[in-house]
């Protein structure tokens, strides 16, 4: 699978190549003067680009969620900045609401619990503890799928709060 910055690198490329270096004041007329096919090009790269970027984005939040909870207390990473909560710091970083703030804290925070945690020592039988044994492996929890569909692209943070919120914590 190919990395983010690979990515994101890609398609910054292109859109110099096609714009040149004009800053964003100047974009409208530079996309102006485009052919249809360049237009629609500029629309894919930034959109693949801010894709990525927001995944990023997200897992970050969710590392300063886990970061900032009340257990934490005052040395957590959002109070240290002079903050309540991750929430209104995310708030504050990004410029979005509270809403977006929170829904963007508790996708991040899922993909963190969703994530394979490696913490076993490398061996000489093939890597990250000792070999094939996947009954050590815990399961997935049930919302895995969502946060895969989230970094894949296919659904949005809003997208995936509503669903997760609509099935609810399974019984």
């Amino acid at each position: 699978m190919e990395n983010f910055a690979a990515i994101v690198g890609r398609q910054l490329r292109v859109l110099v190549g096609m714009l040149g270096p004009v800053p964003v004041t100047g974009a409208a007329s530079a996309v102006t003067g485009l052919r249809d096919d360049d237009v629609v090009a500029v629309i894919a790269s930034t959109s693949t680009a801010i894709r990525e970027l927001e995944a990023l984005r997200v897992v970050a939040t969710g590392v300063a969620a886990q970061r900032s909870t009340r257990e934490a207390g005052q040395g957590g990473l959002a109070q240290k900045r002079g903050h309540r909560s991750a929430v209104t710091l995310i708030q504050d970083l990004t410029g979005t609401t509270r809403t977006q703030a929170g829904k963007a804290a508790r996708l991040g925070q899922a993909l963190l619990e969703a994530a394979p945690a490696d913490t076993s020592p490398e061996t000489e039988e093939g890597g990250p503890g000792g070999g094939n044994d996947t009954a050590s492996i815990p399961p997935a929890p049930w919302h895995a799928c969502l946060g895969e569909a989230f970094t894949a692209g296919r659904i949005t943070v809003d997208q995936q709060s509503a669903i997760r919120r609509g099935l609810g914590e399974p019984p």
